[in-house]
C-alpha cells in the first residue's frame, strides 16, 4: 500500500465516496480525496479480489487540477468512471469554475466531463493523458440504447431548474409556466424579511449558470404590508434581495438589502405609487449589479 504522506493520495485518511468497479478481470477502487477543497483529486487503486489488497494506480491522482492555481476549474473530484455506448469512456466529476487566481466562486459544484483512455489496465485521464479537464471536450452526442422508451418529464418548475428554501410554499402551482408564477405570501409578510423561512412565505431559487448572466422579473403590485423582490442568494446568512413593497403610510419604495452574516445594509429608493416595476440583477464574475425600471422609462 502507499504511504499516507504521500501527497498524491490513495487510502489517506480524508478518503471520500469511494467507488468499486469490475472492468474485465479487475476490481477498481476510485476515491475522492484531499479534501473538498484546492487539494481536491480523484484516486484509483485495482485488485483481483473486491477484498483487495489494492494497488495504486501509478499516475495517482489520475483526475485533479490542485497543481494549475491559475485554472479556471477548480477543486475537481468525486469522479465516476462511465463507458459510453461507443465503447469510448469518460470520467464524470463536480468542480468548481473560478475567477483566475481567485479563491471565490459564483456558482457552485458544476459537473465537468472528462476523456478517459486506457493505459496498461489504468485509466488515464484528460486530452493530453495529465488528468486535468478542460472548459471545452467534444463529446460525441450518446445514441438511445436500442428498444429504449424515452422516459416521459411532466413539465413543471422543479424540472425547469427551479429550486425552493425548504418545502415548496402551500399553494404554489408547479405547473404554471415561468412568465406566470404566483407564490402564495403569509399573513404576515414581514417574517420572511425576519428570516423564519417556514410557513407559507414563498421563495423560489433559479441556480445561476453562467458567471455573465442576468435575472429580471416584473413586480405588478404589493399590497399594504407586503413585500416581493428578486435576490442573490447564498443562504440566509448571505444574500442580496431588492424588493419592492410598501411603507407604513401606504407609498411604495424599493429597498436593496445587503446581508452578511451579522451585518445588514438597506437601501430605500421611492418609487410611483401604481403601475409594474422590473427588478434586474445583472451577474458577472467579480460583481453583482442591481436595478429597477417602473413604466416604459
Amino acid at each position: 500500500m502507499r504511504d499516507i504522506t504521500e501527497p498524491h493520495g490513495f487510502a489517506s485518511n480524508d478518503i471520500e465516496g469511494p467507488h468499486l468497479y469490475r472492468i474485465g478481470e479487475w476490481y477498481y477502487l476510485c476515491s475522492a480525496e484531499g479534501g473538498s477543497w484546492h487539494g481536491h483529486m480523484q484516486t484509483i487503486a485495482r485488485s483481483r479480489s473486491p477484498w483487495g489488497p489494492f494497488e495504486a494506480g501509478p499516475q495517482n491522482p489520475f483526475l485533479t487540477q490542485r497543481h494549475l492555481v491559475a485554472n479556471r476549474i477548480q477543486t475537481l473530484g468525486h469522479a465516476e468512471l462511465v463507458e459510453a455506448a461507443d465503447g469510448t469512456w469518460w470520467a464524470l466529476s463536480l468542480g468548481t469554475r473560478h475567477p483566475r487566481m481567485a479563491q471565490h466562486h459564483n456558482l457552485g459544484r458544476e459537473t465537468f466531463l472528462t476523456p478517459v483512455s486506457w493505459v496498461d489496465g489504468w485509466p488515464v485521464a484528460g486530452l493530453r493523458g495529465d488528468g486535468t479537464t478542460d472548459l471545452e471536450v467534444d463529446a460525441p452526442h450518446p445514441e438511445a440504447a436500442p428498444g429504449a422508451t424515452p422516459l416521459a418529464v411532466q413539465d413543471t418548475l422543479w424540472n425547469r431548474g427551479w429550486k425552493t428554501i425548504g418545502a415548496a410554499p402551500a399553494g404554489l402551482d408547479p405547473t404554471c409556466p415561468d412568465s406566470a408564477i404566483e407564490l402564495p405570501c403569509a399573513a404576515d409578510p414581514l417574517e420572511y424579511r425576519a428570516g423564519v423561512l417556514g410557513g407559507t412565505c414563498g421563495a423560489l431559487i433559479r441556480p445561476q449558470t453562467e458567471d455573465d448572466q442576468r435575472f429580471s422579473a416584473t413586480i405588478a403590485g404589493v399590497t399594504e404590508g407586503a413585500t416581493a423582490g428578486i435576490a442573490a442568494f447564498a443562504d440566509t446568512g448571505h444574500y442580496y434581495a431588492l424588493t419592492v413593497e410598501r411603507d407604513a403610510h401606504g407609498g411604495r419604495l424599493a429597498a436593496l438589502t445587503k446581508r452578511v452574516d451579522d451585518l445588514t445594509t438597506r437601501t430605500e429608493f421611492p418609487l410611483a405609487e401604481e403601475g409594474p416595476v422590473e427588478l434586474v440583477i445583472d451577474a458577472h464574475e467579480t460583481a453583482y449589479s442591481f436595478g429597477f425600471r417602473q413604466g416604459e422609462t
